[in-house]
Formats: C-alpha cells, structure tokens, sequence
C-alpha cells in the first residue's frame, strides 16, 4: 500500500512538473505616428497597423497585444486631432493594453484623457499619480490580470521620469510619476496577492548602456526588482533581435516607427507560472508578405490624406540639400543660424539628436518641416559663464558622433589631446572667449535638464515654438541655401604655427 501511494505521489509530481501552459504575447511600442508602411532601402514598404493586424489574423493561439506606449508624436498624422487617431488605431488591432509613453503627455493632461475616453484597451501606469495624492489618475488603471488555463498573468505600466524631462515638466500640472522602482515593488507584490504566477511591465523607461545609470531604465528595474518576469521596455530607438535576460527576467524592445513586432511564446509551469522556456521572434512588419488588412488600410489612407490637405502647402524653395548626419551638419547649421536670428543671442546650441533627415533641393512644405523636426521642442534663452561654456564644448568631444549643432561658435580642437584639453580656442560672436564673461545663448528646451550647466546659472523659456521658429525664417529668406562650414575645426601643429 505504501509503494503503491508513493508511485501515485510520483507520478502526480512528474505530470505536475511537466505541465506546461503556452501564453502568446506580441508587443509594439514608440509607435511616434508612423501608421502606415514605408519605403525600406527600396524594397517592399515596411511597418504600419494595417500589416500588422493581418499578421494578428493569423495568430492561431490565444495571444496578448501589449504596447509600450509613445503612440503618436513624431508625424503630422500622429498628432491631427491630438493623437486621437492612434487611440483608433489601437482599437481596431484589439491592444489588450498599454502603459503611457512621456511623449503621449505632449498635449496635456485633459486632452490624453479625453482620446483616452475611447480607448477599448487597458491604459496602464502604476506610477501616474494624483498630484499629492497615493491615488491612480482617474483615466489610468495600476495593472490588470489575465488569465491563461490556470496561469494568471499580471500586468503593470510605468512611465519613465527621466526620458522627455521638457515635456513632462511643462504638462503634468494635476499629475505626478512616483519613482519607478518602488512603484514596481509594490505593483509585483500586489499582483502576486492577487494570485498573478506570472507578471510583465510595459515599462517606458528606456534601455541604456551596460553600466547601472543613476536615471532609472529598464535594466536597472530588472536588477533591483524581484518578481518581473518579463519587461516590455520602450523610451528610445534601440530595437532587440534577441531578448536580453537579467536574472530571471527577459527584456523585449521592438524599436521606433512600427516597422517591427515582437511575438514571445512562453512555455510556462501550469502550477507555478515560471518559465520553462520561450521562443522569440522580432517580426518585419512587410507588407509583400503579410499584405495589409483592408479597413485599417482605408482608415490611415484617409488620415493622410486629410492631414496632406493641411501640411503638404509650399512655404520655400531650396536651391541644395541640406543633409543631416554625424558631426557637424548642413542642415544643423542652418537651423542654428535661424534661430540665432530670431532670438538675437551670441550664440545658438543644439543637440543633434533634435533634427532628423535632411531638406531636400526643392520645394518645402510644412510637412518637410516636420519631418526635419519631429519632436516639438521650444527655445530657451540661457546666460552661461565662458568658463561653463567651454566645459560644455570639451565634454560634448567626447560623443563626436553626436556633436552639437551650432552657430555664433568656432570652434578650435585637436582629438589627439588629452579629454578636458582638447579645445585650443573658441571664438563667439566673433571675439576670442572670455572664461570670466557671460554669454546669451539659445538652446532647446530638452537640453536644459540633461546639461547642469545650463541651469546652473540663469535661464528663461521662451515657450516659442521652434519650430515655428523655423517656418519664421523660411519664409524671410524663402530661397535656402547651404550656410557657411567648418564651426568645429581640427586645429593641426600646422596650422597653428602659420598663424603664429
């Protein structure tokens, strides 16, 4: 009797063990507007919700849809009607749920609330708090759980404090974001309450570099959270082949522009939720291979062509183009130039990161505006010491491939010399700079927080939107062409002896 009840004890672990409950989970994020299918190098076009909700129509398990958030800023599309296109969007591809991205902040409080009325998936964010308060906002839910057999699969959102400071900073006027880390504790403990096995964040955080920053991003939550399962990380550019695991957690980004998707089917313990293995795949969104769902299809089309009515009007012409890259830049010297103009300061600076493709020889329109600058930023009139100044110009050397656009600067450098003593002299405005003289300098607004220096001293927003700033001058100059090269100089043994 014993032998026989401890084989039945045996066998009940071993099938136990064994059992295994399948959960499908697909993810997207940092959609930033981009709904449709693009030119990829001259291939098929690549990307969009039409595509993927074919590809969805023929998922054959049960899956789940999750978005990291960041829906709609970047593109005329993205924020016609205050992004409540995205909101429709995300509707008819059936998201299960979402956390909310800083940039989907860009038109305040009441508005993300109001498009978000419509919304029939889940707007996740633990950390999106009544101001004062240890409330949810009203138009947010902490978490959801979902069940699979007898897996319950818990979810949480978090929005990152660190990615677009200048957005949140001038928005959230009723809200604030809790620190994130604790947030997630207290969402893993309160799910694992609530009978979640298996627990995922959307967190739009951000991936940085290998090392544990002071900012919070999503490494940094897998190393000091216990109980995450799973990240579904958005916040920057970087998409993920392969996912990355931190102990026992896997972290999945898909990248910007819906061009891709992930699919992560998870072979989970029935009994303990745990993961027993998982197979990934990070899709191309193709559209010569998964077509494109004919209602969503009919939906953007309509879309563009309403925003094209508004945003495709000529206003210049560009005898050249003006191209946009590593270094200094045709185009990151115009837009400098430009705004040094308008706010008639010694000097312009511009993070290169704010400016993307180039203005093409040709007719402009305001839809080339946007593309050239996509994030909205305004411009911050800055007084700095020449002494910061300089620090400022040494430490940017250090990411050449991300120098600052300016204007009303030349720059001497040599990149053979030591960090700190690389710069040999800077001119502004023309005059040789004074280490113990104040400077009136124009910034972008996203650079202030990432840069103390800025704020160190003296500082006042414009509110001015660049740009319109941008549109200002195009329509003075109307003609544009390439302004004049070399602000950053390499400064060779050579050179300096002539001179002397």
């Amino acid at each position: 009797m014993k032998k026989a009840f401890l084989i039945l004890i045996g066998t009940f672990i071993f099938f136990g063990c064994a059992r295994k409950t399948t959960v499908t989970v697909y993810h997207i994020g940092d959609m930033r507007g981009f709904y449709w299918a693009r030119q990829n190098g001259g291939n098929a076009p690549v990307g969009g919700y039409a595509v993927l909700k074919n590809i969805l129509s023929q998922e054959r398990h049960p899956y789940l849809l999750l978005s990291a958030g960041n829906w709609f800023l970047g593109t005329p599309e993205g924020v016609y009607q205050q992004g409540r296109s995205s909101v429709e969007l995300m509707n008819m591809v059936k998201v299960d749920a979402s956390a909310i991205g800083s940039m989907d902040f860009y038109f305040g409080e009441q508005s993300l609330e109001t498009i978000l009325k419509q919304a029939k998936f889940k707007v996740l964010g633990a950390n999106v708090h009544k101001k004062g308060t240890s409330k949810n906002a009203d138009f947010v839910l902490p978490y959801v759980i979902r069940e699979f057999g007898d897996t319950k699969v818990g979810i949480f959102g978090l929005t990152g404090r660190y990615l677009n400071t200048n957005i949140l900073r001038r928005k959230l006027k009723t809200i604030e974001l809790k620190e994130e880390i604790s947030t997630a504790s207290n969402a893993v403990k309160e799910l694992k309450k609530q009978g979640a096995n298996f627990i995922i964040a959307l967190a739009q955080m951000g991936i940085g570099s290998d090392k544990v920053s002071s900012a919070n991003d999503c490494k940094l939550l897998a190393r000091q959270v216990e109980g995450i399962d799973l990240i579904i990380s958005g916040g920057n550019d970087t998409y993920m082949q392969t996912p990355l695991k931190i102990g026992r957690t896997l972290i999945v980004q898909s990248g910007t522009g819906l061009r891709k998707a992930g699919r992560l089917e998870l072979e989970l313990n029935a009994f303990t939720g745990k993961l027993a293995g998982f197979n990934y795949k990070l899709i191309d969104l193709d559209s010569s291979k998964f077509k494109q769902d004919a209602t969503v299809l009919n939906f953007v089309n309509s879309l563009r062509r309403k925003t094209d009515a508004v945003y495709n009007k000529k206003i210049a012409f560009s005898e050249e183009t003006l191209s946009h890259g590593d270094g200094e830049s045709d185009l990151g010297s115009w837009v400098c130039d430009c705004l040094r103009r308008w706010a008639k300061v010694s000097a312009v600076i511009l993070d290169s990161d704010n400016l993307k493709g180039e203005i093409k020889q040709g007719e402009i329109t305001h839809r080339n505006l946007y593309e050239i600058l996509p994030y909205d930023a305004s411009v911050i009139m800055v007084k700095v010491k020449g002494v910061d100044l300089k620090q400022l110009l040494e430490k940017n050397l250090l990411t050449p491939d991300k120098m600052f656009q300016v204007s009303g600067l030349q720059i001497y450098f040599d990149p053979a010399k030591n960090p700190g003593e690389k710069i040999l002299e800077i001119y502004i405005d023309g005059k040789p700079l004074r280490e113990d003289s104040i400077y009136r300098i124009a910034i972008a607004d996203n650079m202030l927080y990432a840069n103390e220096v800025f704020y160190s001293f003296e500082f006042a927003n414009t509110y001015e939107n660049m740009r319109n700033k941008l549109l200002w001058c195009m329509r003075k100059e109307k003609s544009i062409k390439i302004p004049a090269k070399n602000r950053w100089q390499k400064f060779k043994e050579e050179q300096k002896e002539e001179q002397i």
